[in-house]
């Protein structure tokens, strides 16, 4: 448990946006970069980081959460 998950998710789409900063990530390149796009994101917005633009078509796409809740007993 702990690994990285981001293998498990759909591609988010954008470099420098993932907040997990992963020491291997392919993804993020600069951390002050990362901090500056997560302050713009808007969770009211379709998009990753800021708002919608004239012209910008927005599509569903189906995300499935890979989160496990069922209770296990390690032993």
């Amino acid at each position: 448990m702990g690994e990285c998950a981001c293998l498990l998710g759909t591609d988010i789409g954008a470099y420098d946006t993932c907040g997990h900063l992963c020491k291997y990530c392919y993804a993020n390149v600069n951390p002050v970069l990362v901090k500056e796009n997560m302050r713009k994101h808007n969770p009211a917005s379709p998009f990753l980081i800021g708002g919608h633009m004239p012209g910008d078509i927005v599509r569903e796409a189906k995300q499935e959460s890979w989160i496990d809740r069922q209770i296990r007993l390690e032993f």
